[in-house]
């Protein structure tokens, strides 16, 4: 079975949280309209998730929470996943979902852009980081040697990210 992947960095959050812890932070409306924006294209051309996989940073998990509504995919939250998670530790979670089909894992930036830059093929390779709101899917060569995912080993499909008129990173 082929492996698709679905990266996901979280929507646009406030600058301070409430209890003033980081990992508190929720989405600005501006993020909510860009997990809407990403859940409305999945579900209009696909891939669909099996499984979504969220941070438990607030904003990443509103962000997870949005798509989880809008598409009906399942949702877990994995620590590793968290703002001090590596692109090692992320590895260990596709691994341990490949046998999924299509896979979404929502996080944070910088893991997320060097994740996505590990994976694919270096003749694909995206020149800039991920935006807040941006996904990133891709297509690993089928069938997966057993289930090993590694560096350059997957295909850019698309990039996925909402712009209007008031567009910041």
């Amino acid at each position: 079975m082929a492996f698709r992947l679905v990266i996901l960095r979280h929507g646009k959050a406030e600058k301070h949280a409430p209890t003033g812890r980081d990992a508190d932070r929720p989405l600005k409306p501006r993020g909510i309209r860009q997990a809407d924006f990403v859940a409305s294209e999945l579900d209009a051309r696909g891939p669909k998730p099996k499984l979504i996989v969220s941070s438990p940073a607030v904003r990443a998990l509103n962000t997870a929470q949005i798509i989880h509504r809008q598409l009906g995919s399942p949702l877990e939250v994995d620590q590793r996943l968290f703002t001090d998670g590596t692109v090692a530790t992320h590895m260990d979670v596709l691994q341990e979902h490949a046998h999924v089909g299509t896979l979404m894992i929502v996080g944070h930036n910088m893991t997320l852009s060097e994740l996505a830059f590990t994976l694919i093929d270096p003749d694909q390779r995206p020149l800039d980081e991920l935006h807040t709101g941006e996904a990133v899917i891709m297509s690993f060569r089928a069938p997966l040697f057993k289930g090993v995912i590694g560096p350059g080993t997957a295909r850019l499909d698309t990039r996925l990210r909402m712009i209007d008129q008031d567009d910041e990173a």
